[in-house]
């Protein structure tokens, strides 16, 4: 009878767990945050340090991962290096993404909560935002890579657009932007190195009839393939004339985990 009665509850509790073993996580729908990167290995942080025309003004920002390539906080500083904003994600006991809490400082700071939404079967993930009640719904391809994104006030009005062409090797070779009256605003077509890094990026202003080139240079390699000082320099192409307007570094430390002990292991 004790027996039985036992079975009879390990059965039911295999009833109700086996939903949550099987439910669908942000995962099932898109990339890891670090794969939109376009950093490889196991990192634990990246942190970026850019700055124009070698002057004294730098922009930081750091990223802080899980070892399934979750981001977990996002955390910007300006040219003061003062924090100006932070986004941290919340996941569940699947590890699925379920909320977003972003804060900027200031006089203006503002907090918001974002609710996320999944819907597996039409591969998007929706975040609605609990003080404004805007909505973004992005949408990926059967590959996991991000397709549309949308952006709408608590009405559902259109505030702002864009799309992604993806090419070989998931590679993508163009974004468009759009305003919130649908209109393109500017178009980037991007070229790729053989090892996987941006080489150009051409950019079309739609409405203002201006055009600009970006051209890509990496000065340092570390030892996972990834680069950390990057060189770009950005010309206007504008009337078939090419004028430099700056050059922009960007030196980027990378934290990896210790695949044997879980620890970091930092590379400049």
């Amino acid at each position: 009878m004790y027996m039985k009665l036992s079975l009879n509850i390990l059965i039911a509790s295999i009833a109700l767990a086996s939903p949550l073993l099987s439910a669908k996580t942000h995962l099932d729908i898109r990339q890891p945050a670090l794969v939109s990167e376009e950093v490889t290995g196991l990192v634990k942080s990246l942190e970026t340090d850019t700055c124009r025309n070698v002057s004294d003004e730098h922009l930081r920002n750091r990223m802080e991962f899980d070892e399934s390539g979750n981001a977990l906080v996002i955390l910007n500083w300006n040219s003061q290096d003062e924090l100006i904003n932070t986004t941290t994600n919340r996941y569940d006991e699947n590890g699925c993404l379920i909320g977003q809490e972003y804060k900027s400082f200031g006089k203006k700071g503002v907090t918001n909560h974002w609710k996320v939404i999944l819907s597996p079967e039409t591969r998007q993930i929706a975040m609605k935002n609990d003080r404004t009640g805007s909505l973004s719904v992005r949408t990926y391809s059967p590959e996991k890579y991000l397709l549309h994104y949308r952006f709408m006030d608590k009405n559902k009005t259109l505030k702002s657009a864009s799309r992604n062409i993806w090419g070989q090797d998931n590679r993508r070779t163009e974004y468009v932007k759009y305003d919130k009256k649908n209109k393109p605003l500017y178009t980037y077509w991007f070229k790729w190195k053989e090892n996987g890094f941006i080489d150009k990026e051409r950019q079309s202003y739609h409405q203002e009839k201006k055009e600009r080139l970006h051209e890509h240079e990496y000065l340092a390699v570390d030892d996972h393939e990834n680069w950390t000082q990057q060189l770009l320099v950005r010309y206007d192409i504008a009337g078939g004339k090419k004028e430099k307007v700056y050059e922009k570094t960007t030196v980027r430390k990378i934290e990896y985990f210790d695949a044997k002990s879980g620890n970091g292991d930092e590379t400049p």
